[in-house]
């Protein structure tokens, strides 16, 4: 993957609503807070005066950290960046109305309502970036941009004051001590506790994984190992690409991640996003492919990343409803 051409693209959608990233923004704020009501009202009670700095200093906090509650968390590469991430975050920003026609038991339609939902989009990044510390899959998660700066993308509760991000800039994006791997980095305790991760990952890597099956379960096992008790993940491969070539390896790699993901039923589901009907929605139609003049034949275009959408959703609905619910049914239990 090039990343002039995912970076350039990128930088062509609409910048998000602005959001502090850190706690120090939140705490300078809360204190101005203090200080206005504590002049203006002329506070007379020590007791009245420490109940109203705590409460203000509660609300600063649970703003700041409220991204470390979010419901569900997606893992994804630079197709997030470039053409999935609209239709993606339609899809979780309104995950009961989108899911409500795919997903017959109750309880797990009950499950879907009101949940909040933070995705990533980083550079050419795969499994193997998220399980290991060290050598060029690493590099593309934790190591600055030489040429933009950045090395991804953050929406819903992971977005960003710009519509870039860059990996361990922010309170937010703290994944690459090299004490572990980033993905039990990203789940340290006091961190992240989604209820669901989906991994949206399936390009980058294909090449290692795809005539490798102790490969793909090296990679699950430790996400296996790092995830939150409690958390459920989805695995779910991105768009296929233009060329048919490239498409028969990834495929290969899908079937050995799906594999690993399999020995781990309890866990994780995996969205089969790679057979002959999903791959010919896209592969080989350059219309795709397009952003303006330019082709770009490993980042499917938005249209193309609703199609695939639309086609895995019923699959991806049942998979969320269900994880979303034994969630909630181990939290009655506890």
């Amino acid at each position: 993957m090039r990343a002039s051409t995912v970076f350039a693209l990128a930088s062509a959608n609409d910048a998000l609503v602005p959001n502090p990233d850190d706690l120090d923004a939140i705490m300078i704020k809360a204190k101005n807070i203090f200080q206005y009501v504590a002049h203006s009202l002329c506070i007379h009670s020590c007791l009245v005066m420490a109940s109203v700095c705590a409460m203000v200093l509660v609300f600063g906090t649970s703003s700041a950290l409220a991204f470390r509650n979010t419901d569900i968390v997606v893992i994804g590469d630079s197709q997030i960046s470039v053409g999935s991430g609209r239709p993606m975050s339609r899809f979780f920003g309104n995950l009961a109305a989108a899911c409500a026609p795919h997903v017959e038991i109750a309880g797990h339609r009950k499950a879907l309502r009101n949940r909040s939902f933070g995705m990533l989009g980083i550079r050419a990044t795969s499994l193997q970036s998220w399980t290991t510390t060290s050598g060029s899959a690493w590099n593309q998660l934790c190591r600055r941009d030489r040429r933009f700066g950045v090395n991804g993308t953050g929406w819903g509760t992971l977005k960003s004051r710009r519509f870039s991000i860059q990996v361990g800039r922010g309170a937010k994006y703290q994944f690459c001590s090299r004490r572990r791997y980033p993905i039990a980095n990203m789940f340290a305790p006091g961190y992240y506790r989604p209820k669901v991760v989906v991994f949206y990952i399936g390009g980058q890597g294909a090449g290692r994984l795809a005539g490798n099956p102790a490969r793909a379960r090296r990679d699950v096992d430790r996400i296996i190992a790092a995830l939150p008790r409690g958390t459920r993940c989805i695995h779910m491969p991105t768009v296929p690409i233009y060329s048919a070539r490239r498409n028969r390896t990834r495929a290969r790699a899908f079937r050995n991640i799906k594999a690993a993901f399999d020995r781990h039923p309890n866990r994780c589901a995996t969205i089969a996003g790679f057979t002959p009907g999903a791959i010919g929605l896209t592969q080989g139609r350059r219309r795709f492919f397009q952003y303006g003049r330019r082709f770009d034949q490993w980042h499917p275009n938005r249209t193309a990343s609703a199609r695939y959408l639309q086609r895995v959703r019923p699959a991806l609905c049942r998979a969320l409803g269900k994880a979303l619910a034994s969630h909630v049914q181990a939290a009655d239990r506890s």
